[in-house]
């Protein structure tokens, strides 16, 4: 939602500058690239969120290995 509103209001004030209605001063533009920043600012932490959640739910990976055989079948057998 942050990372959308701040796309809304820039879209907005493009249209708006596209009309030239009232032109632009020096506290519209200090205004835009707040917003801009502020909108990329929230794309790198819902970047980093999804990178966190991704690392989290990964499931490690099956590694092969060589096995003694005697102690599984003797952890099989003795198991009943």
């Amino acid at each position: 939602m942050y990372v959308t509103l701040g796309l809304e209001l820039i879209a907005r004030e493009l249209q708006r500058l596209r009309s030239r209605q009232p032109p632009a001063t020096d506290e519209d533009w200090e205004r835009r690239a707040r917003v801009c920043a502020d909108a990329l600012e929230g794309t790198e932490r819902v970047r980093t969120i999804v990178r966190d959640l991704n690392t989290f739910s990964r499931v490690d990976e099956e590694r092969a290995a060589p096995v003694e055989l005697e102690k599984v079948i003797e952890s099989s057998i003795t198991w009943r």
